[in-house]
């Protein structure tokens, strides 16, 4: 399944203020202060190494009040003047961040918090992913599924569960929560007396405070006098720590992707505060850009004499980058088309194929151990030559692996992120040539001149990033060993593991879809028995209107947007007392086996093969661990019946059996 693209959206005031106390003072040469400057940046540089997003923006407050300042004339009225060591910081720390090629976004009359929320919800209503990078804990107040928080200075991410462990509640009550303990760093009071303990204790009883003050007479004592005494100031702190999300906003939020950095600008100031490693590696990295293919030509091979004169200079390399091309791009086992060439003095092949024994021809080169081959995700390059009966030896340099070993965190390997995030150049885009949607071609269709550009071009990138690469890893001893030890040689493990695939007992699958169909049957007809209704299962308005509306059951939590959860946590709590509960989490347990299972992985079936042909991902964790996707067959359950027999449907051939093998935390600790 492909990710959503992530936003990151970067507090840039609270980073300024945690750098600045935070961090030891730094002054350059001339005596001006700049441990904010570097302490910001490099903590910026960091976030974007290690989650390397599609979009991301730095927020500032905007100089001068706000609409609470309106609303409170105490509001933040305690707190200090910026200090002058830091003020003389803000504007070239934002000028470095704009020639680093970032979004900053300052507006007027709101705080950096309503940008922030105002952009989240933007991003939520495109299903993107976001992560916001701050110390605030206001911010608790906008985290959901897909909303999480980082605190750099601490390293820790903050997702529901988090916030549910940190503070004795989920994200939907922080604004209720605040407004009852109050913020001292905003100077907003709340209620006298009412702490953390009072606050959590009265929300998980009476689920928010407007339903608190409906129940204000029955609380005892002295905080419950200092309730009903304050209780009409509850709605102002509430607006006070509500972050809007609503702001109008000039920028649009697809506009949010980092640009081109301003090399010139970027050296002059990092000269100016005297960051010596900074103007190193910038003047490097412009050093291998005039070096590198900024143009390119190639040759496309379509006459027999051009293919005797290719194999001629083939014989003759000692290297060569090579990429391999299918009519579905991520597909291996589907037809070759076209096989792309790098020789020596940047010599660019396009070799289409007409029929296999063009490619046969090219057997003797392929197989030669003696010529080293590089190249971009040569493991699908292998497996898909062995579906055509040819297989590719000497593999020695995968660019896309050695970007993974020198920068795990990263979670994108792919060659347009590698072009982009390094070369700072645009690869041409497959949906430029191939379109997109229904319309999308296989890549047989798309014209031979610029199936061949888009191809060669791809290659000569590779030629510039794997020189990058060597050189980056022949500096790191012990990585270079885990390199050509264990990564290297894997790569053509996993490419026979993924050509030899998984037999599958379809007929098994089959059975079992067949009675899974007949319990969500008998299922549906107990819940809607018990419902006193028919109703959409799968639809959480309509279980929502039958749970909380209906059959009046009690309120555990709500969503970001304020309805009743019937998330699974909360079913499972429901279930205790209720009997629909159980029913419900049972059907959405078994629809998603059969879905997911029963149904789905007959269709993956290779009708050539009547395998399943999974591919490994290498280089999809930071832990090393391999992965599986297109299907994936490391998330098959274990922990129930169903799950269980869903796993006796992969099978050994007669006169084989599967071995199961793994190794727990524990061992692998004492291993390590």
């Amino acid at each position: 399944m492909t990710q959503p693209p992530l936003l990151i959206l970067i507090d840039g005031s609270s980073y300024l203020y945690r750098a600045f106390h935070a961090l030891p003072p730094l002054v350059n040469s001339k005596g001006e202060p700049s441990g904010a400057i570097y302490g910001v940046m490099n903590m910026i540089k960091k976030l974007l190494n290690d989650y390397s997003p599609q979009y991301v923006a730095v927020i500032f407050d905007a100089k001068g009040k706000t609409f609470r300042d309106d609303l409170y004339e105490d509001y933040k009225a305690h707190r200090d003047a910026m200090p002058d060591d830091l003020v003389t910081q803000v504007e070239p720390l934002k000028e470095i961040i704009q020639a680093w090629g970032l979004p900053l976004l300052t507006i007027e009359n709101v705080e950096a918090d309503d940008v922030i929320g105002t952009l989240t919800a933007s991003a939520l209503k495109k299903k993107w992913q976001v992560l916001i990078s701050t110390g605030d804990k206001d911010m608790t107040q906008l985290v959901n599924p897909r909303v999480s928080l980082i605190n750099t200075m601490t390293n820790t991410l903050l997702d529901s569960k988090g916030v549910q462990e940190k503070f004795g509640l989920p994200p939907e009550c922080m604004i209720d929560y605040l407004s009852l303990v109050g913020d001292s760093s905003d100077n907003i009071p709340g209620i006298p007396g009412v702490g953390p303990k009072t606050a959590i204790k009265w929300l998980l009883e009476y689920d928010s405070v407007k339903n608190l003050l409906k129940h204000a007479d029955k609380i005892p004592g002295k905080v419950g006098e200092r309730l009903r005494e304050n209780k009409d100031k509850i709605d102002l702190w509430k607006t006070l720590v509500t972050i809007k999300q609503d702001v109008p906003l000039k920028i649009k939020i697809d506009d949010l992707t980092q640009k081109d950095q301003d090399i010139p600008k970027l050296i002059k100031l990092f000269k100016h505060y005297d960051f010596k490693n900074w103007v190193s590696t910038l003047e490097k990295n412009e050093k291998f850009k005039e070096n590198s293919s900024t143009s390119f030509d190639f040759k496309i091979i379509n006459s027999e004499k051009d293919f005797e004169i290719l194999l001629k200079k083939l014989n003759s390399t000692k290297s060569m980058g090579i990429q391999v091309h299918t009519s579905l791009p991520d597909d291996p086992f589907s037809k070759l088309i076209s096989v792309s060439l790098f020789l020596a003095h940047d010599t660019l092949f396009y070799l289409p194929c007409q029929d296999k024994d063009d490619f046969r021809k090219l057997k003797n080169i392929l197989e030669n151990t003696e010529i080293k081959k590089w190249g971009h995700n040569l493991k699908f390059c292998k497996t898909a030559l062995e579906n055509n009966e040819l297989s590719l030896e000497g593999i020695a340099q995968d660019i896309m692996v050695e970007d993974y070993l020198l920068h795990p965190a990263q979670n994108r390997h792919d060659l347009d992120f590698l072009v982009s995030h390094y070369l700072k150049n645009n690869k041409i885009s497959y949906e430029s040539i191939a379109g997109k949607g229904q319309k999308k071609l296989p890549f047989e269709k798309i014209p031979i001149e610029k199936a061949a550009e888009y191809t060669t071009q791809a290659l000569s990138f590779i030629a510039d990033l794997q020189k990058q690469f060597e050189s980056e890893l022949q500096a790191i001893p012990e990585l270079k060993k885990v390199y050509t030890h264990i990564e290297l040689p894997l790569i053509a493990t996993l490419s026979r593991m993924e050509f030899h695939g998984v037999l599958i007992d379809e007929d098994l699958l089959k059975e079992q879809s067949k009675e899974l169909e007949k319990r969500l049957r008998d299922i549906e007809h107990h819940t809607y028995k018990l419902a006193g209704r028919m109703f959409n299962i799968a639809s959480p308005k309509q279980l929502q209107e039958v749970l909380y509306d209906h059959l009046k059951l009690p309120i555990l939590q709500r969503t970001a947007t304020g309805q009743a959860s019937t998330a699974e946590e909360v079913l499972q709590i429901l279930e205790k007392d209720y009997p629909l509960p159980k029913f419900i989490l049972e059907h959405r347990t078994l629809s998603k086996l059969k879905s997911t299972y029963t149904d789905a992985l007959p269709l993956q079936i290779n009708p050539k093969t009547q395998r399943i042909h999974t591919s490994y991902n290498q280089t999809g964790t930071s832990t090393g661990r391999l992965s599986s996707s297109h299907p994936n067959l490391q998330n098959i359950p274990i922990r129930n019946e169903e799950g269980r027999r869903i796993r006796k449907a992969f099978i050994a051939p007669p006169g084989y059996f599967i071995v199961s093998a793994d190794y727990s935390q524990i061992e692998l600790r004492i291993m390590a």
